[in-house]
């Protein structure tokens, strides 16, 4: 599935696969990517380098939980100027952790 945002030329792709055992969800995009030095703390309660009124940070921290507690994991890539990909993989049993 693709989505080209109008008026922007970015482009979000999602994509899924089968991969031992587990579904496996990818959304890529063409955006700026995100900072070498931010990546470590994307998943930090209330990391942001938004404004205020545009976020409080705390998106990626509660999907880290939610998918950890699936007994899935979140992976991201990103390069600036280039995009970012985010890869969740969640076991197709159901299993899940405590």
């Amino acid at each position: 599935m693709q989505f080209r945002p109008s008026g922007t030329g970015g482009e979000i792709v999602i994509s899924s696969r089968l991969e031992g055992g587990r579904v496996v969800v990818c959304v890529a995009d063409n955006g700026c990517g995100i900072a070498e030095d931010k990546l470590p703390h994307i998943f930090t309660p209330f990391f942001t380098t938004k404004s205020p009124e545009e976020g409080t940070g705390i998106g990626l921290a509660v999907s880290l939980r939610i998918i950890n507690q699936l007994g899935g994991t979140i992976d991201v890539e990103s390069s600036v100027g280039k995009g970012t990909v985010f890869s969740v993989a969640i076991p197709v049993n159901g299993a899940r952790s405590s």
